[in-house]
């Protein structure tokens, strides 16, 4: 995997620019850029903090499914922190709903 594109995708899917993705994860907009072209590696903290900005946790970043659907997918797994069981088997009867709408 490339890290340094898999954060430019996922900064351009934010529509971020590096400078303010640079800006809110503390980093200068030279570390971006040089992380995005490869020519440097982000140190862990630093990979944590543009996570943060982009609002995916460390595991969905190294996930193998890039596509933006998958990038969609991410997201709403990250929303779903924090909701209890009762809004979970909700949100599955709606999923159903649209998918069996969908068929």
């Amino acid at each position: 995997m490339n890290v340094g594109a898999r954060i430019r995708k996922l900064r351009e899917l934010k529509g971020l620019s590096g400078s303010t993705l640079a800006k809110k994860a503390g980093l200068t907009q030279s570390q971006i850029a040089k992380i995005e072209t490869g020519v440097s590696k982000p140190s862990l903290d630093s990979l944590e903090k543009i996570c943060d900005v982009l609002e995916i946790s460390l595991s969905n970043f190294f996930a193998t499914n890039t596509g933006e659907s998958s990038q969609h997918i991410t997201e709403l797994i990250d929303s779903l922190s924090g909701i209890n069981p009762e809004e979970i088997t909700h949100l599955v009867k709606f999923i159903d709903g649209i998918k069996k709408h969908n068929h």
